[in-house]
């Protein structure tokens, strides 16, 4: 039980750091209080990716939401899932740059090589984004993606809940590493870039059936990557909505994107 906290940092990642100073072994595996494991498996799961990857230090898992009725609970989820197959492919590629505190293991040892939370105790969040961009490196990081190693949270009701959520949560982006700002800046340029380009096309009174062909052609390759995706991470995400939640990504990702990031301060609550 934690009284008191220092006002020199934030709350929770000094609760956290003492959880972390309390834990008698070195595996640390962390999820959030509105979260339940989808299998009854999960630790032991979670656990073992240690074994399977020589030198690993950390293990990135992923958390879907549960299925409600509602376009909310859709654009959600269609987030939640674009997210987790960034970071989550990032990783494969050698490159973490961020984890989830719903579902996220590190060696203690790890957490102190680096002091923990040290370089931005201050900030609100970024407890799992901001320490995994710092700590984690390639070759000693691996992911959990079967669905016996995920958890399942409760998502937001409102959009003004969520609005404040996804504020906090792209509000520490700016202090993630350089190359990673730069790597992810190049993919959402490239999907902002493409209709760009569409929009300017129809402008320029470009032949019709090229510019059907190049918005053919995109949607077909995002359902079938999707529907790989479906199948290996969140079966139950509605494939057949993903044209509609890609062109709406964009509107949201510029709005609380630079909303995001000329915020100075940002509470934990609304």
């Amino acid at each position: 039980r934690i009284d008191h906290t220092p006002e020199h940092i934030n709350p929770k990642k000094f609760a956290l750091t003492m959880g972390i100073k309390a834990a008698q072994h070195d595996h640390l595996l962390f999820t959030d209080a509105d979260c339940l494991p989808s299998s009854n498996s999960w630790i032991r799961e979670m656990a073992g990716k240690y074994q399977e990857k020589e030198g690993a230090e950390f293990v990135l898992g992923f958390s879907q939401y549960e299925k409600e009725p509602g376009f909310l609970n859709t654009f959600i989820r269609f987030e939640t899932l674009l997210v987790g197959v960034q970071y989550l492919s990032f990783a494969l590629w050698g490159k973490p740059y961020m984890g989830i505190g719903r579902n996220l293991s590190y060696k203690k040892e790890a957490f102190f090589r680096i002091k923990g939370f040290l370089k931005h105790k201050h900030i609100t969040g970024g407890d799992d984004d901001l320490f995994v961009n710092e700590a984690a490196k390639g070759k000693k990081t691996t992911i959990a993606i079967l669905e016996s190693t995920q958890t399942t949270s409760i998502p937001k009701k409102t959009w003004a809940d969520w609005y404040h959520q996804k504020l906090r949560h792209l509000s520490v982006g700016k202090f993630y590493k350089t190359s990673d700002k730069i790597l992810l800046g190049l993919f959402h340029s490239s999907h902002i870039g493409f209709y760009v380009m569409l929009l300017l096309s129809c402008l320029a009174q470009v032949p019709y059936y090229w510019i059907l062909g190049a918005f053919g052609l995109r949607f077909l390759s995002l359902l079938l990557v999707f529907q790989l995706i479906k199948d290996k991470i969140d079966k139950n995400f509605e494939v057949y909505l993903v044209p509609l939640m890609d062109i709406l990504y964009i509107f949201y990702y510029i709005f609380v994107g630079i909303v995001a990031r000329t915020t100075k301060h940002i509470s934990w609550t609304r």
